[in-house]
């Protein structure tokens, strides 16, 4: 895992067709372009609140099962590498998975250089042999997440990709509709 800065990474999501979009809170979300070719997959367990985007599909889940699922999804894509980013400072996430993270040999190496980026937005890059990390990340904030400051957006700057977690219980997967297509079939 590694920290890159934010402003180096924007290039190659916009070439998958990812922008950035400031909300009303203050908040900075990643958002696909429209296009017919994506197709969003609204998976909703039975805390979520999060409406689903206009011609999402809605999969019914349960919670439990989302961060395991999300895992599936990016070995399924045979993605080696995702780039993860919060709509806020990285300390919302960050305190809210603090104690899961704690058993989590990977993360208790890496720990000492996320101190340093609490206070930032700068992506974070986890490679497939890292994804244990990101799973208990998307575990805690699924299960202990309080505010859409906790928001987490998982991507690529190689395929167009755009998964949001939310602390409702929601997560949102934007991608090719062939890919959603074998998604919903085989999940």
């Amino acid at each position: 895992m590694e920290f890159i800065e934010y402003q180096a990474v924007l290039p190659g999501l916009r070439d998958q067709g990812i922008t950035e979009v400031e909300d009303d809170q203050g908040r900075i979300r990643l958002e696909a372009d429209p296009s017919p070719t994506l197709q969003v997959l609204h998976f909703k367990s039975e805390t979520s609140t999060t409406p689903p985007y206009p011609d999402a599909r809605i999969l019914d889940r349960a919670k439990e099962n989302l961060p395991a699922e999300i895992i599936e999804i990016l070995g399924r894509l045979h993605l080696n590498e995702v780039i993860v980013v919060p709509v806020c400072e990285w300390q919302g996430v960050i305190v809210c998975a603090a104690y899961d993270l704690a058993n989590d040999e990977t993360w208790i190496e890496f720990d000492a250089v996320a101190a340093l980026h609490q206070k930032t937005r700068d992506p974070l890059a986890v490679t497939r042999g890292e994804f244990s990390v990101l799973q208990v990340m998307i575990k805690a904030i699924l299960e202990n997440g309080e505010s859409p400051a906790q928001d987490l957006i998982i991507t690529s700057d190689l395929i167009p990709l755009l998964i949001e977690v939310f602390p409702d219980g929601t997560v949102s997967v934007t991608c090719r509709q062939d890919v959603a297509d074998e998604l919903v079939r085989n999940l």
